[in-house]
């Protein structure tokens, strides 16, 4: 049905799916590629145009299911917008027609159907279903998901999260980009790590334009905080950039390693890269600070939340009361249970 539709013609698609940070990239990635281009963006949030780094609300209410792409886009063209990007986060599969297709994470795994089946399974739809001619974003963990990518006519790039400590080499891989804190970071920033293939400099990405063969010139603004990243290439700066503070940095070094890729192949310039990081304050239920009532939240409490996320967010604020040795710090893990989890 969405190949059939001719109000598409033009416009490029990006679906993104895996168990953790689909909103995140996805959201991420809408707030890079708006300061050059028009964006309509779905995710578990709601259905969003965004341009020049801001959003606006079109619909709320959709599933991120596949199925309910089709009614995001008609909801977007019923609302007279004509985006160059959609970007649809995914929870399970792919619908076989995106340009670019994002898988953030295939862990921790979990069953699905009534247990008869893993959701990594499900989510390789992404993957096999590709169509010919388009490029896979692929986390470098998700050995799974590697093999299956092993197609013709299908662009590969990976990336990997160097802090990981579950994380496994895949042999033959070039550490092309990695992503790293600049000195006077605090320990609760990380690193990590983007690989691509090593002649991607220089190529030509899905926007048509080409990339930068030399980006060193694109420096972060100082901030009085001191803490930044900065993208790396073969130990060459591509460029580098200022962190707010307000969020758990170590919750999205997943989004910001894929989102960052996935700007670059599309054509977006560094500089609009650099201000949508400098100026990301985190999402909401997503690792991020608040004030309530004089006391210090540290909220978790999206959708994906597990006793993993619970156990991270007590983790930071009591790191955050230890380092910083002010105010209280209450983890919000959300309404759900954690028992039986």
């Amino acid at each position: 049905m969405l190949k059939g539709d001719s109000r598409l013609s033009g416009i490029k698609t990006v679906e993104i799916t895996g168990v953790k940070a689909k909103t995140s990239t996805a959201s991420l990635l809408a707030d890079m590629l708006s300061r050059q281009f028009e964006v309509v963006l779905h995710t578990s949030r709601g259905l969003e145009y965004w341009k020049a780094g801001a959003s606006s609300l079109i619909y709320k209410g959709l599933s991120i299911t596949p199925g309910s792409i089709l009614v995001a886009v008609e909801k977007t063209f019923e609302a007279e917008f004509r985006p160059d990007f959609f970007i649809f986060e995914i929870s399970i599969g792919g619908t076989g027609t995106a340009d670019l297709g994002i898988l953030t994470t295939l862990s921790p795994d979990y069953g699905i159907a009534n247990n008869t089946s893993l959701a990594s399974e499900a989510k390789l739809q992404l993957i096999r279903n590709a169509k010919p001619g388009s490029t896979l974003l692929i986390n470098a963990r998700a050995e799974k998901a590697l093999k299956a990518a092993k197609k013709d006519q299908i662009k590969v790039l990976t990336f990997k999260d160097h802090f990981n400590d579950q994380f496994s080499k895949t042999p033959g891989q070039i550490a092309d980009f990695v992503l790293e804190t600049e000195p006077g970071t605090s320990a609760l920033s990380v690193s990590s790590e983007l690989v691509m293939p090593s002649d991607l400099l220089g190529s030509c990405d899905l926007s048509g334009s080409s990339m930068p063969a030399d980006s060193s010139k694109y420096q972060a603004s100082p901030t009085s905080s001191g803490s930044g990243i900065r993208f790396m290439h073969r130990g060459k700066q591509i460029l580098s950039a200022s962190l707010r503070p307000g969020y758990n940095v170590s919750a999205y070094r997943t989004a910001f390693v894929a989102a960052s890729a996935a700007a670059l192949e599309l054509g977006t310039k560094p500089e609009a890269i650099i201000s949508a990081i400098e100026g990301f304050k985190g999402l909401s239920g997503r690792m991020q600070e608040k004030e309530m009532n004089g006391i210090s939240l540290i909220d978790n409490s999206n959708s994906g939340m597990d006793i993993l996320s619970a156990e991270k967010a007590l983790d930071y604020a009591l790191l955050k009361r230890k380092d910083e040795k002010k105010g209280r710090y209450h983890p919000c893990a959300g309404r759900r249970s954690l028992s039986g989890m």
